[in-house]
This record gives structure tokens, C-alpha cells and sequence, in this order.
């Protein structure tokens, strides 16, 4: 017997999708292509902050590290990498793919690659990157790979996240992740 799994990630809702399409634009608007960098940024600390939230004893690995973070959903403890799309598409570099699989300097059980789906209707995937390779990945086309349940948990935070930020959100860079910081410190 053979199981159909769906090829789409953890639904966000309509609102929060059109308000990262907002963010994004605006980084983009005022910043040229470098705005998708910053929103690449902003779109990390969203993630993060959600992962924070969930696991108090997460570990940022600030700057250009790699992986993004260190968590723990369970008994696993993980190493993430955290993309964004706007097109269904991330390029993975080696250390990316890397990173996630050794867990940089700390020892970790499972790989995990975030990816934040904006385009519509946006969705969160939250993938076991232990057989990911590097160059252009679709979360859609490995969607057997999605983890359900943590995605679901990191997903239903990252909403309440985004409208505890609400509008004020389409902003510059740093103020963005200011305020996702006191979006998080609301929820507590």
C-alpha cells in the first residue's frame, strides 16, 4: 500500500502571508536586490525567535554561521538552517548542507532546514535535511521529508509572532527585528 503525502508544508494563514509578501517588498523597495538579503535576515529572526520560543535553550549562531541555530523539538537535538522563498526554490551551498549535518561545533542528532514559503498561499516547512544535497532544493518535491508535528508547533508561533507584530512589521531591517523581539516577549 502506497501513502500519498501532500507537497505542501505547514499552511500559514493568508494574513501572515500577505504581510511577509508586504515586508519583503519593502525591503526590497527601499534597498534594491540587497532588500532580499534583508528580508532573508528578517525572515531568519522570525524563525529563530519561534524556535526560541518553543525550545528556551536554543543556541543562535550569529552572523554568517553555520547552521543558523541549534534546537531541541523532542528528543532530538538539532542543527537548522533557515531559508526563505518566494518562488518554491532555495539555493543550498555545501556549507549550508554542511552545517546542518555536522552541527558545526556542537553535537546534534538530527539536521533540520527551515524553509518560510512566502509566496501564495505561504507555508512553513520544517524538513529532515539528513539526505539533502547541495544546489536549488523545492521543499515541495521532498515534502516526504517534512517533520508534521514540529513544523505544525514552529508554524502555529511564528503566527503568533507575525500578529502580535502586525503592520508595524513593513519596516526597515533592524526595527523588524526589534519589534519580532517584542512580539516574543508578549507571548510569554
Amino acid at each position: 500500500m502506497s501513502v500519498l503525502v501532500p507537497a505542501t508544508g505547514t499552511a500559514l494563514s493568508a494574513f501572515a502571508g500577505e504581510l511577509l509578501r508586504r515586508v519583503q517588498g519593502r525591503c526590497v523597495e527601499t534597498m534594491g536586490t540587497p532588500g532580499r538579503g534583508a528580508f532573508g535576515r528578517i525572515a531568519q529572526e522570525i524563525v529563530e525567535t519561534a524556535l526560541a520560543v518553543l525550545d528556551p535553550q536554543l543556541e543562535r549562531n550569529p552572523g554568517a554561521g553555520i547552521p543558523d541555530c541549534w534546537y531541541r523539538l523532542g528528543a532530538s537535538r538539532c542543527a537548522c538552517e533557515i531559508k526563505y522563498t518566494d518562488n518554491g526554490e532555495v539555493e543550498l551551498k555545501p556549507r549550508d548542507v554542511a552545517g546542518m549535518k555536522l552541527g558545526g561545533e556542537h553535537k546534534t542528532e538530527a539536521a533540520r532546514l527551515a524553509v518560510l514559503d512566502i509566496a501564495f498561499p505561504a507555508s512553513f516547512w520544517l524538513l529532515d535535511a539528513a539526505a539533502i544535497t547541495p544546489g536549488t532544493f523545492s521543499a515541495a518535491a521532498h515534502a516526504h521529508l517534512q517533520q508534521a508535528d514540529e513544523a505544525a508547533r514552529v508554524a502555529a508561533v511564528v503566527e503568533r509572532l507575525l500578529r502580535g507584530a502586525d503592520v508595524d512589521l513593513i519596516a526597515d531591517e533592524l526595527p523588524a527585528k526589534e519589534l519580532i523581539a517584542r512580539a516574543a516577549a508578549a507571548l510569554v
